[in-house]
């Protein structure tokens, strides 16, 4: 590492390990802008020791979207895809594709995949389709 850090130019692979990241991410990075490289040729691309630096200069607090907290509905108010297939009397395709469309969300718990019975009593009792 630290002959990595006197050099003012680094590989794609060393400058991976000076982030601690993957060759994958810097790639990305540079075909995202974030990164400025040159291709020296088809095999070699170099990047500034500059650029690397720049990543870190604080331009403004950068703020990650809130993730909505999903609360699963308990096993005993959910249908199985059986269950549901069966208390509707529809296709396992027929079902997903509902599913689908409606945008309701399914989880699953060991080998079942489950959806909420409101979610499906909704557009079954109402007769959406």
């Amino acid at each position: 590492m630290k002959s990595l850090q006197g050099k003012d130019f680094l590989s794609v692979s060393n400058a991976a390990k000076l982030l601690s990241t993957s060759t994958k991410m810097i790639y990305r990075m540079i075909a995202d802008g974030k990164l400025a490289a040159v291709n020296l040729s088809v095999r070699k691309t170099v990047i500034s020791r500059k650029e690397i630096d720049r990543l870190f200069e604080i331009k403004e607090q950068i703020k990650f979207p809130e993730e909505k907290l999903v609360v699963r509905p308990k096993i005993k108010d959910s249908y199985s895809m059986a269950e549901a297939q069966n208390k509707f009397e529809i296709s396992e395709a027929g079902l997903y594709q509902l599913i689908k469309r409606h945008k309701i969300s399914k989880f699953k718990n060991g080998w079942y995949t489950y959806v909420a019975k409101k979610d499906l009593d909704v557009i079954f009792n109402n007769g959406i389709k």
